[in-house]
């Protein structure tokens, strides 16, 4: 019997070195489950970001061809301005500058002098003078609706002072 009782304590000492052995892989086995878990929670999230920069970068090129279109837009139309203001003005168009610029200041000093609720909208007058200028400034041909039978020769025969008198009856 002595056989077995030093088997068995032999047993019992290989058994209580094996335990903080097995405590400590345990540990370590925490650990990795843990850092693993990290690293699957980053590896998510780096797809996400991928995935999320990847459409940014999508709309970004969208963006960029839209303002690239709209850039040479805007360059056309200040070449046409610049083209236009440089151009030497005839006394017409002199005169329809300044009629302009005239009503525009009295427009000006009439919506300065008596700020009231009412005028958040323009009135039929303003209305009216900013389609004229629009059109003055655009160079089309302005006819009045009375005479909608004018030739297009009769319509470019118009002078400012006819449309300065067309302005001021609307008025």
């Amino acid at each position: 019997m002595s056989d077995t009782r030093l088997k068995i304590n032999s047993l019992k000492e290989l058994n209580s070195k094996l335990l903080p052995k097995i405590f400590e892989l345990r540990k370590e086995n925490a650990e990795v489950k843990t850092e693993n878990t990290k690293l699957k929670q980053a590896i998510k999230a780096n797809a996400e970001l991928k995935t999320r920069f990847e459409v940014l970068e999508k709309k970004n090129k969208t963006d960029t061809s839209n303002l690239i279109a709209k850039n040479a837009e805007l360059r056309d139309r200040v070449t046409k301005l610049y083209t236009y203001l440089s151009e030497p003005k005839s006394f017409e168009n002199k005169k329809i500058d300044e009629f302009l610029d005239l009503k525009s200041k009295e427009r000006n000093l009439v919506s300065d002098t008596s700020i009231s609720p009412e005028q958040n909208y323009p009135t039929k007058s303003q209305c009216i003078e900013q389609e004229l200028t629009k059109e003055l400034q655009s160079s089309r041909v302005i006819i009045s609706p009375v005479s909608t039978n004018i030739t297009e020769h009769q319509s470019s025969q118009i002078t400012t002072q006819s449309l300065i008198c067309l302005f001021q009856n609307a008025i």
